[in-house]
């Protein structure tokens, strides 16, 4: 479920190949992910390790048959790997102009997160990120969970526009031709 809400779901905008990228809630060693959604021909789901969403590496591709209007569903196994950040859904195609995405889940096991430390220096303190530390633990470390994903809603993207998307215009400076 999008959002925690069985009914929510993600639509394409007509085009071929459509994305998705999703944070997982906690960094996770996955083990399988799975789509439920309506139409999509071609799909192929990539995980990234990095702490910003750069570089990608494939988990599994396939070629879903085609359900009419009923719900599509695929599981992929995923080999063992280094824990993963964040997920990459691509559509490369559909079985009509429009597809839709129900749920994305991926299960896994939670792993340590990465720490940020102060580290003295002769001339002042400065922050670096470290890898996992022995000595932090997450308090779910090492258990079996679904790690969730969580969708903004749509109306709080719009009351936060000019602290989300600075590039965005603004209401102010968008001329009309009569102006």
């Amino acid at each position: 479920a999008l959002n925690g809400i069985q009914s929510a779901y993600w639509i394409s905008t007509g085009l071929y190949p459509q994305e998705m990228i999703v944070q997982l809630g906690s960094l996770g060693a996955l083990s399988t992910v799975r789509l439920a959604c309506t139409r999509v021909r071609r799909v192929r789901v990539e995980g990234c390790q990095e702490e910003k969403p750069l570089t990608f590496k494939l988990l599994g591709e396939t070629e879903l048959q085609d359900a009419d209007q009923s719900l599509q569903s695929w599981e992929q196994k995923v080999e063992p790997q280094a824990p993963i950040q964040y997920l990459r859904l691509v559509i490369l195609s559909g079985w009509d102009d429009f597809c839709t995405v129900h749920s994305i889940q991926a299960d896994g096991q939670v792993v340590e997160r990465r720490v940020e430390v102060d580290v003295s220096m002769e001339r002042g303190t400065r922050r670096r990120s470290t890898g996992p530390r022995s000595d932090f633990k997450d308090a779910n470390a090492g258990t079996n969970l679904a790690l969730k994903v969580q969708v903004p809603k749509q109306g709080e993207a719009m009351r936060n526009r000019d602290k989300c998307e600075p590039d965005a215009p603004k209401l102010s400076s968008v001329k009309t031709w009569s102006d």
